[in-house]
């Protein structure tokens, strides 16, 4: 019960970044997928190599890195206020309450830009729209693209925490999402991709839970 008490305080605080995804991701992403049909329409050269829904790529990679790095911002804030003792002073563990801050931001990705992309995929496969419509690996990819925005969460709120100097290590967890980003791209399939990302997840999330559970606050 204190889990979802926690959970529901956290979502009603970042509700407003969920919305924000929704008319970014769906605004712009449905003026690409039409632009696309009209290249389509009016190109010549149009093959299987050119995918619906490829201006909608860059605009999800953004929008999910913006997402999960505007949620880590909130250890920073709460570093910077000195505000962590009232939180945690409550009777309620430090796992409940940090497990309660990654569910938030879990539930916001997946519910609000995952819900915009699933939209815009299946606004893209409606029968007559494309000669070539977007496939299920496509679907997979972009979802790939808003684990990135977990990735930067993770890191954006492990060096948040970090009591370590700016010149030292404090920044390791903003620089290591940034190279998950770059080694991402350099992947040269989906299954590859997923266990760099996935790495990218847990590294920074098991320093998260160490920092976390053991710093003095």
């Amino acid at each position: 019960m204190k889990f979802l008490a926690l959970l529901r305080g956290q979502l009603g605080g970042i509700i407003g970044t969920g919305i924000g995804q929704i008319i970014l991701i769906l605004g712009c992403g449905y003026f690409a997928v039409t632009a696309a049909t009209q290249f389509e329409r009016f190109s010549e050269n149009f093959g299987s190599a050119s995918s619906p829904l490829s201006g909608v790529g860059p605009l999800l990679i953004f929008a999910s890195i913006l997402c999960g790095s505007i949620l880590g911002l909130q250890f920073w804030l709460m570093s910077y206020r000195r505000t962590w003792h009232f939180l945690l002073h409550r009777s309620v563990s430090r796992v409940t309450i940090l497990l309660s801050m990654i569910t938030a931001a879990v539930l916001t990705l997946v519910v609000f830009t995952g819900g915009c992309w699933t939209l815009l995929f299946l606004y893209a496969s409606l029968p007559g729209l494309f000669v070539l419509p977007p496939t299920l690996q496509v679907y997979f990819e972009g979802w790939l693209f808003i684990s990135l925005g977990l990735v930067f969460f993770m890191g954006v709120a492990l060096s948040g925490i970090s009591t370590a100097k700016f010149y030292t290590t404090k920044l390791f967890g903003i620089i290591f999402a940034g190279i998950i980003l770059i080694v991402t791209f350099m992947s040269l399939d989906i299954f590859r991709a997923s266990i760099v990302i996935a790495a990218g997840i847990l590294i920074p999330a098991v320093q998260l839970f160490s920092v976390f559970l053991n710093r003095d606050f």
